[in-house]
């Protein structure tokens, strides 16, 4: 079974570009930086009780997009008899967090527009910072990209931070945060799991490594000019205009009317 799963892993190591990494940590979906067993403590504003089925982090999350006060959230369940707990949150501290809580169940979710508004700094999800300047490196305590930015903006002289997840294969590697003096550009294919910002907004690249719907623009039609066709003039005057040769557009019959776009569902004949 674990020879099975080190497979799959490698598998998706390939489509990461030989990189994987911890997914459940740092993930950015919904405008939040969501974290999987990350106990992060703040200023509560609302608590609410999940009495209901089926109420999970998601819920807890739209909870707080439903507070204009709320930038941060916390899903808690302390035991498996317990019922789960939601916290809204004015602010989460990056400095208290830690992953040792000893709960059943802790995801903790973050407004990337917290960010913008009390570090003053532009997060770029899924981006790094390359060919800038690095004015330091170090380990992120407990994996948690929000400390990188903490520690941007505490710090007079970075201009930007880039934060990598901890890696899984091919080689395991620590969550690491790089700050730097002087910006780069941010790479033009995304880095999953990655977290970039800026004191200075920085150009989004519009390239990717894969043609999407929404970055690539349909081609322009060929326009086709009809040749004029060949005219033979006989002894006399008379001239003879010979007929098209391509066959007609709708013809009516042919030996492919029975033919189907792929995958087209075929009704059975009524007998």
């Amino acid at each position: 079974m674990r020879k099975l799963f080190t497979i799959c892993l490698a598998l998706i190591g390939i489509g990461l570009g030989g990189t994987v990494v911890a997914q459940t940590i740092g993930s950015v979906s919904n405008g939040y930086i969501e974290e999987g067993n990350l106990y992060r403590p703040g200023n509560i504003i609302k608590t609410i009780t999940m009495s209901n089925r089926g109420q999970d982090a998601a819920t807890c999350r739209k909870e707080c997009d439903a507070d204009s006060n709320c930038n941060a959230y916390l899903y808690l369940q302390e035991a498996p008899n317990r019922k789960p707990i939601c916290y809204l949150r004015m602010l989460s501290l990056p400095h208290q967090a830690r992953r040792d809580h000893g709960f059943t169940k802790v995801v903790a979710g973050t407004k990337l527009s917290l960010l913008r508004d009390v570090h003053e700094i532009t997060p770029y999800p899924s981006r790094a910072i390359q060919g800038g300047v690095k004015l330091r490196s170090f380990k992120v305590l407990n994996e948690d990209p929000i400390a990188c930015s903490d520690a941007c903006y505490r710090d007079g002289n970075c201009t930007g931070y880039t934060h990598k997840p901890r890696t899984v294969l091919p080689k395991s590697g620590p969550a690491m945060c790089t700050l730097f003096s002087k910006n780069g550009t941010l790479t033009a294919n995304t880095q999953v799991g990655y977290l970039s910002g800026s004191k200075t907004p920085l150009s989004v690249p519009r390239g990717s490594r894969l043609p999407t719907r929404f970055n690539t623009a349909p081609r322009p039609r060929a326009t086709l000019t009809p040749k004029p066709r060949p005219v033979l003039q006989r002894p006399g005057g008379q001239t003879i205009t010979i007929p098209d040769q391509t066959p007609d557009e709708n013809p009516s019959q042919s030996d492919d009317d029975d033919a189907q776009f792929p995958g087209e569902m075929l009704e059975p004949e009524s007998k």
